[in-house]
């Protein structure tokens, strides 16, 4: 053998100065699978990142247009007294030839207020007589003793609900029938259950 040639397991490599090095293999093997390990690892950290940042921008755009929304609702909100002040106005208007144009007028002004709450995605929350009465989409302002309507069920709509996409805007506000038993009293709710158990 010379000196010469290099052995089968070693490679020669140039150094800064120009001289040759002798590399073994199994060093070289050695350094590209430490590569390869880094280079994964750099991936999965990069991925992990990726996905992370990506997370991140998802829950701020949803933070956003839960804000806009909510931010739209308080402004809605703000326009349901005026719509309900102008349908008040138009239902106790009587209509003669000197007051049409008037009238013409609001009614204009409502159908602009209901088509901005309806391009807004603003519906009413239906309500009507004889319902059964709901607390969750109903604010119960009166009760009314009759024999018209079953008990806790709605008589009268005071004031108009109103929904903001899938939230409630406003409730309803309405009045809910209450049996005319004179010796009605909470007390005699409890002793019944009692006797039934």
């Amino acid at each position: 053998m010379t000196k010469d040639k290099p052995q089968e397991d070693t490679v020669p490599e140039k150094n800064r100065d120009g001289k040759e090095d002798v590399i073994r293999l199994p060093d070289l093997e050695e350094q590209l699978l430490e590569a390869q390990e880094k280079q994964s690892r750099f991936r999965e950290v990069a991925l992990l990142a990726q996905a992370d940042l990506e997370n991140y921008r998802k829950r701020v755009d949803e933070e956003q247009a839960r804000h806009n929304q909510a931010t739209a609702g308080r402004l809605l909100l703000k326009l349901l007294p005026i719509l309900d002040n102008l349908g008040r106005a138009l239902d106790s208007i009587t209509i003669d030839s000197s007051n049409k144009a008037w009238i013409e007028g609001i009614r204009l002004i409502e159908q602009g207020i209901q088509s901005i709450l309806t391009s807004e995605r603003v519906s009413k929350i239906e309500v009507s007589k004889g319902q059964p009465f709901d607390p969750w989409e109903q604010e119960a302002v009166f009760s009314v003793e009759t024999d018209e309507y079953q008990s806790n069920t709605i008589v009268e709509v005071v004031r108009k609900g109103y929904r903001h996409h899938d939230r409630i805007l406003r409730v309803a506000q309405v009045s809910v029938a209450q049996s005319k038993d004179v010796n009605y009293s909470p007390k005699q709710d409890e002793a019944d259950k009692t006797e039934k158990s």
